[in-house]
């Protein structure tokens, strides 16, 4: 790549990475990890609650349980007294038959007050079985969505290191100053810090250059690297609708492939509009989150769509229109390319000028820009000073 593609590389991959830890510090996985280690701190809390709240009245149990044993001692023991030989005074009895009679009234009391805990210590020890096996099922869940994260995490994590691995080979290939240009406007300009120029204006803000300093722009070799006057991003002056992302060897695939239609006998979905906007939104979605995948892939709609403009499909509406204007009416007529007899010798032979032009202008008998244009697919302008 040139260095100014490095650059732009540079770029998408420091606005991929920002994506990714963006997205990495808000995953779905790690809302779920948090809401399903609340939900398990709120049931701690509620247990430790109600633990606290069944040792309060298991310890007023045992008071009242040691209450009515004493008591039990004590009934035996004037029992032993009044019906032992000893006792010879009626008064004495009566005395102790009273006392008797007051200890079982307070036994009785105690034992009702001991009925009552044990009743109100049912439902706490029946919710505390509920908040155990539900803790232990909350422990699984949070495992689960600790591992579900963890993998996540890996996932987004290996993307990061690829796109730093990718970050690190465009910056050795590009100057220090250049570097050091781009760095100190990223803060303020982020994902457009490096735009193109185009027509008279840098892509990259609403204003128009002055007059002067875009025709001097202009005039710079394809690739140099200038600052936009009116918003001080840094531009490079390029093609119109160029990519350094663009793999034009796709946009020659997709020009050419609906000719093979003309082997099976007539055209086909090939020749349809909607087949190249399915693809189009397929490479949209299919690499969503990576630019630099979907400006390699768009070549191949943009040359299906750009060979039926060129081809006179839309001459055919039924085959234009396809499957709108019905659907039986693929397959039933030559092929535009081949249909249209010395006006298509003409318009292939006109085609051929425009290869040798673009043959020229790409600098494509430069071995080099050749091997550029075969092993990625790119085309760079040659730009006469």
């Amino acid at each position: 790549m040139t260095a100014m593609e490095d650059l732009f590389a540079l770029q998408d991959e420091d606005v991929l990475m920002g994506q990714l830890k963006y997205r990495r510090a808000r995953l779905p996985e790690a809302d779920a990890v948090r809401a399903a280690e609340s939900a398990r701190a709120e049931m701690s809390a509620e247990e430790g609650e109600r633990q606290i709240e069944r040792l309060d009245h298991a310890r007023r149990q045992n008071r009242l349980e040691g209450e009515v044993a004493a008591i039990e001692v004590r009934l035996a023991e004037l029992d032993q007294r009044l019906y032992g030989s000893a006792m010879t005074s009626p008064k004495e009895a009566t005395v102790l038959q009273n006392e008797i009679g007051s200890l079982r009234r307070r036994q009785d009391d105690l034992e009702g007050q001991i009925l009552e805990i044990m009743e109100t210590l049912e439902p706490i020890d029946a919710r505390l079985e509920e908040l155990a096996a539900a803790a232990s099922d909350a422990d699984i869940g949070i495992a689960a969505a600790q591992k579900s994260l963890a993998e996540t995490e890996a996932v987004i994590d290996g993307e990061l290191a690829g796109s730093a691995t990718r970050r690190e080979v465009a910056v050795e290939s590009l100057p220090d100053g250049v570097i050091a240009r781009y760095e100190r406007n990223l803060p303020s300009f982020g994902s457009s810090t490096v735009v193109r120029f185009s027509g008279t204006d840098c892509n990259g803000c609403p204003y128009s250059m002055p007059a002067m300093e875009a025709d001097r722009v202009k005039g710079l070799a394809v690739g140099t690297l200038a600052e936009c006057s009116e918003c001080g991003r840094l531009v490079v002056v390029a093609l119109v609708f160029d990519s350094p992302s663009m793999d034009h060897r796709f946009v020659v695939l997709g020009a050419v492939l609906p000719v093979g239609e003309g082997l099976v006998g007539g055209p086909w979905v090939l020749h349809t509009p909607i087949l190249g906007v399915l693809l189009l939104a397929a490479v949209m979605l299919g690499a969503r989150g990576r630019r630099l995948t979907q400006r390699r892939w768009l070549g191949l709609p943009i040359g299906m769509l750009a060979h039926l403009v060129l081809d006179g499909t839309w001459a055919y509406t039924g085959l234009f229109w396809w499957p709108f204007a019905g659907a039986g009416t693929l397959g039933t007529a030559p092929v535009p390319e081949f249909g249209r007899g010395w006006g298509g010798v003409i318009l292939e032979s006109l085609g051929v000028v425009l290869g040798l032009w673009a043959w020229r202008r790409f600098g494509l008998t430069d071995p080099t820009r050749r091997t550029a244009f075969l092993r990625r697919g790119r085309l760079d302008l040659v730009r006469s000073r």
